[in-house]
């Protein structure tokens, strides 16, 4: 059925459309959620697999590195096959991935956490392309940037409650508990902990997409148009799939294919960091030859699918698309390794002295903070330029690095009182100290963070004379720098582990300094920079 064919009936609206209006804003929970479940499931994969940071950072590695690899795949099945079918396939694809995390319980390796992380990940970047300008198209357009708000207060309390729901779930048990003598008895329950979790999360989802298809028809006649309408449609349609599937087998393929390559790299007598470096080009020279051979194919015989997305590459000539996209990544990249680390800093006895799970209750504060800084910055950017709004918040982040460093060698000096904690249920009393100072200043950058993303992307727009929609896919496939950043900090977290065993973890964050360090570059750049509407074509600046 073609996403036109019930649109006579669809516009009278009605208790369907709401229903299906419900269930798009949900998308917007439910990858936030899952997202913020790899946080604690990176100090949960160091402790069962005995890893090192950078390698427990593989975690984010995995995950993140799914929107570089599937943004344009994802682009691709859209535009060939609809929103809704879309929306079934993303959700689908997000519960085999839990199905492969699940199966860790019988494979009993880390490989497989990986692959269901990027499987995942990969049916989140479908539903992040289809579901944002979904949500905007469905019903009433007055009542647009309601939806649009009210979707992304979702997308918060998902980021916090996924983040809430990983610590008290995946943290469990004397395996986390401080100065525990760890046994292979505590790592196969914690492990067990970690595969009934999404599997759980697997099963909730494949009923949520039963419901999501049965209102596929109310979906579809009111999302926009696109190939599937032709009569080249069902053609169109495999392709589509094909792409689609066809990427994220490879990208599968390329994964596994680490373990023939890692085994043969770590024989060679060279650095650590060099062999995990020739792992990773060997990857991804084999990704990239595989699918260049596999878009060439789609190419020749589909032609009017690839013009029909425009190629984010095309965007890589443009001053501003590029500078951009660095913007993005290496904002990300900060967010996500500052997030992800958060647990390991914290429950330090020099920062908190807090238990892990404790820990994990108070690093999602950090989305919190970020939801907080979303609605005063709309409120302040009615007034303040958005080039002086992002240099604030770069420099306020800045200045709270410069703290968290500064402070690494700082004794955690009693001060009166504790601090309560809830810990769901109950409440951990944690004795305040001077270490408070710093992991207050880390939680805080999230504050900071809140209005990054949308501000350097549409100052992008404003002043890139690429189509608007290649850099726009640029920017997104920019995303996949949370992935680089976090292994980056990890393997700082190893060298300064060798050299400064109290304080490495806040010597770090030099990594997320240098990366807000370009976005204060960028937004006093781009205040200079002349700007345009943003339109699809290249655009004269004034």
């Amino acid at each position: 059925m073609s996403d036109s064919a019930t649109a006579p009936a669809a516009k009278s609206g009605g208790g369907g459309l709401i229903l299906a209006v419900i269930y798009v804003t949900a998308l917007f929970f439910i990858w936030a959620f899952v997202t913020n479940l790899v946080d604690p499931l990176v100090k949960s994969m160091k402790i069962i697999y005995t890893l090192n940071d950078a390698e427990a950072q593989l975690n984010q590695f995995a995950f993140f590195i799914a929107y570089g690899v599937m943004s344009i795949p994802s682009a691709w099945y859209l535009a060939s096959n609809g929103y809704a079918r879309s929306i079934i396939v993303g959700l689908l694809t997000i519960v085999a991935g839990c199905l492969i995390a699940f199966s860790t319980a019988y494979t009993h390796t880390f490989v497989t956490v990986l692959l269901g992380l990027f499987v995942a990940a990969s049916g989140i970047t479908l539903l992040q392309v289809a579901a944002n300008p979904l949500i905007a198209a469905m019903g009433n357009p007055k009542g647009s940037h309601f939806r649009l708000n009210m979707s992304q207060a979702f997308n918060s309390m998902g980021a916090f409650l996924g983040g809430m729901f990983g610590s008290k779930f995946l943290l469990k048990g004397p395996l986390f508990e401080k100065d525990v003598v760890i046994t292979q008895a505590m790592k196969d329950a914690g492990l067990g902990h970690v595969t009934n979790v999404y599997i759980i999360i697997g099963v909730i989802l494949a009923v949520f997409t039963l419901a999501v298809f049965l209102v596929r028809n109310v979906i579809s006649a009111h999302s926009p148009k696109n190939l599937g309408d032709s009569h080249e449609g069902p053609k169109l349609g495999m392709a589509g799939l094909s792409v689609f599937v066809g990427t994220l087998v490879v990208a599968v393929a390329t994964l596994l294919l680490s373990l023939v390559i890692s085994p043969v790299v770590n024989g060679m007598a060279i650095p650590g960091w060099v062999q995990t470096s020739l792992t990773i080009i060997a990857m991804v020279a084999f990704f990239a030859i595989v699918v260049k051979i596999l878009f060439g194919f789609i190419n020749s015989k589909w032609p009017a699918l690839s013009e029909t997305v425009e190629s984010p590459f095309k965007a890589m000539s443009d001053k501003w698309a590029n500078l951009g996209s660095i913007g993005i990544f290496l904002y990300v990249g900060a967010e996500v390794c500052v997030i992800s680390g958060m647990i390991f800093f914290l429950e330090q006895s020099q920062i908190m002295n807090i238990p892990s799970q404790v820990a994990g209750f108070v690093g999602p504060v950090f989305m919190l903070f970020a939801m907080f800084g979303r609605f005063i910055g709309s409120g302040l950017m009615t007034f303040i330029k958005a080039t002086t709004m992002l240099a604030i918040v770069a420099l306020g982040a800045t200045v709270l690095c410069i703290i968290v460093i500064a402070t690494y060698h700082m004794q955690a000096t009693p001060l009166s009182g504790t601090f309560p904690i809830p810990t769901f249920p109950g409440v951990y009393d944690a004795p305040m100290t001077m270490g408070f100072l710093p992991g207050f200043a880390a939680i805080l950058i999230g504050l900071f963070n809140s209005i990054m993303f949308p501000t350097i992307f549409t100052l992008t727009l404003e002043r890139s004379n690429a189509p608007a929609s290649a850099a726009s896919g640029l920017m997104c496939l920019a995303i996949c720098g949370g992935g680089f950043i976090s292994v980056l900090y990890g393997f700082a977290v190893d060298q300064f582990l060798a050299h400064f065993p109290v304080g490495a973890r806040s010597l770090a964050f030099v990594v997320p300094l240098l990366c807000y360090l370009y976005v204060l570059w960028f937004a006093w750049a781009a205040k200079k920079a002349p700007v345009h509407a943003i339109e699809e074509g290249v655009a004269s600046a004034h």
